[in-house]
């Protein structure tokens, strides 16, 4: 009998693991969603500076231009999110999106295009 309990505990804890990603995955993207592509933004009135993740982030999405490695890991880039009244674009927050490449050695700062850290600037 014991046994037959254990099991069942056993699904119910993947179960509830499995609806607990799901609405991980749903908050994940309602609440800071990104997408890659272009927006314009020159003509906004209003520009606000934020941090990439940070509450000023929240319930947006953002529009990103990245530039990548080779592999497609992100070297950096610029996200936006627009708001407009009618055709007049109003606001417009934005933020740089960190590199994906840490280079720690400190002889090779600088993350290139190739996927390799080096000394200067690529």
């Amino acid at each position: 009998m014991s046994e037959a309990k254990g099991g069942s505990q056993a699904v119910g804890c993947i179960v509830l693991l499995l609806i607990g990603a799901g609405v991980f995955a749903w908050l994940y993207t309602t609440i800071w969603n990104e997408q890659e592509g272009e927006a314009r933004y020159e003509d906004c009135r209003n520009k606000i500076t934020i941090q990439e993740g940070s509450a000023g982030a929240l319930f947006k999405s953002f529009t990103c231009t990245y530039a990548k490695t080779r592999s497609g890991k992100i070297l950096g880039g610029t996200c936006v999110h627009v708001v407009t009244e009618g055709p007049v674009c109003q606001t417009v927050y934005i933020y740089n999106k960190k590199s994906q490449v840490v280079c720690s050695d400190p002889k090779f700062p600088y993350a290139a295009y190739d996927d390799l850290c080096h000394s200067t600037p690529q």
